[in-house]
């Protein structure tokens, strides 16, 4: 699956990910000497990087908690089962 857009460096679509996902975008932007102000961060988003970068993200990010819980599933697993056999 491919997460970034096409004419997006590897490198600002991580830089942008991180920002989405610890709610670090930008909720402002001055256009034409007029500063408006986004609602949500989505739209927020949407406007700084794109609809297409924002789809990624969100893909990513679905993608990125479900194997850490996985994992954390996993790990806790092993754990119950090592301290059932003491």
């Amino acid at each position: 699956m491919q997460y970034k857009p096409r004419k997006m460096s590897t490198n600002g679509f991580f830089r942008a990910a991180g920002e989405y996902i610890e709610d670090k975008v930008p909720m402002s932007d001055d256009i034409d000497g007029k500063v408006v102000t986004f609602k949500t961060k989505d739209e927020a988003f949407r406007h700084w990087y794109g609809e297409t970068t924002l789809d990624g993200v969100r893909q990513y990010d679905k993608t990125m908690r479900s194997l850490y819980d996985r994992l954390i599933n996993a790990a806790n697993a092993v754990r119950r089962n090592w301290v059932s056999q003491r």
